[in-house]
């Protein structure tokens, strides 16, 4: 005849572990050099320069010769880019890691007054 060991059935062993570690976090942002592009670009004369029609009344080498004023309209679509770089850096200091006694049965809903949790670094 053999002797059986008789196991409990459904143990459940629980133990409170805390770690710990400081975490130092900074934002970089940094931005690369700007880019402008002109994709459209229109001189339009005015309707009127000093009583002139036309495109253009006079060149600009002309300017000299002619007393007067002309306006127009310069319109341009500019697009512009800046290269933008997000990112962190993150510095992690060695941690600590405290251990409780196991002990049979579930672990508790909350920490009990006198558990690791509340004790102060060592």
């Amino acid at each position: 005849m053999s002797e059986q060991a008789v196991c409990p059935q459904n143990v459940v062993v629980s133990q409170l572990i805390k770690a710990e570690t400081k975490v130092a976090v900074e934002p970089t942002i940094c931005s690369g050099v700007p880019k402008v592009y002109c994709l459209e670009s229109r001189i339009k004369p005015s309707r009127d320069c000093d009583g002139k029609q036309g495109p253009f009344p006079f060149t600009v080498g002309d300017s000299a010769r002619h007393s007067g004023k002309c306006s127009f309209i310069l319109t341009q679509l500019l697009c512009f880019e800046v290269p933008i770089e997000f990112g962190i850096d993150v510095d992690i200091e060695k941690g600590a890691v405290r251990c409780s006694r196991p002990c049979i049965g579930p672990c508790p809903q909350t920490p009990c007054p006198s558990s690791i949790l509340d004790e102060d670094e060592p």
